[in-house]
């Protein structure tokens, strides 16, 4: 998969001495290691029966998204859709191998620790959350958004974009003093 992003995202070609290597092909070798996945996932419900499918259902759900992502990316490349379903999809990965630290003895107590504390700060992001909403809904009443590059955009979703940004400390932006 990172192969495929440096080629396909990044515009990087890789060509090596025996073969050069297109997008087209890496994503039919990406479907190819899927099947893995799919056989691996039928030969369990085969086992356990169709009542166990509920256990495996994120395994089940990440193969066909990662399908459904091969489509796309070869029917509607550099599309909306086709980035944020990508995006999801290594998240995804992502938070399965951190599962997966967990096997390890020296990494179960940090893994647990982290989970703990993203389980935590659901509350504080819940309320950030609302607090940016009900900012930026008060500032697009007062004053209209004086930014072009979100001049596509519905004044109230250009100023919770805006909040957020000057939130995280982006304070390069010209529409803070124009506030």
């Amino acid at each position: 998969m990172a192969l495929y992003i440096k080629i396909a995202y990044l515009g990087q070609g890789i060509k090596t001495v025996v073969v050069s290597v297109g997008e087209n092909q890496l994503l039919g070798i990406l479907g190819l290691i899927l099947v893995y996945g799919l056989v691996y996932e039928g030969a369990y419900i085969f086992k356990a029966g169709l009542g166990r499918v509920t256990n495996n259902l994120v395994d089940i759900s990440h193969i066909f998204g990662g399908y459904i992502s091969i489509f796309l990316q070869y029917t509607q490349k550099g599309s909306c859709l086709a980035t944020c379903l990508l995006t999801f999809l290594i998240y995804a990965t992502l938070f399965k191998l951190f599962n997966y630290f967990r096997v390890v003895r020296s990494f179960s107590v940090v893994t647990t620790m982290i989970r703990q504390c993203m389980y935590d700060l659901r509350v504080f992001l819940t309320f950030y959350l609302v607090l940016l909403i009900f900012f930026s809904s008060a500032v697009s009443v007062l004053s209209k958004n004086p930014s072009p590059e979100y001049e596509r955009l519905p004044g109230q979703v250009a100023h919770l974009i805006m909040l957020t940004r000057f939130s995280v400390g982006d304070t390069s932006m010209d529409q803070v003093t124009e506030l």
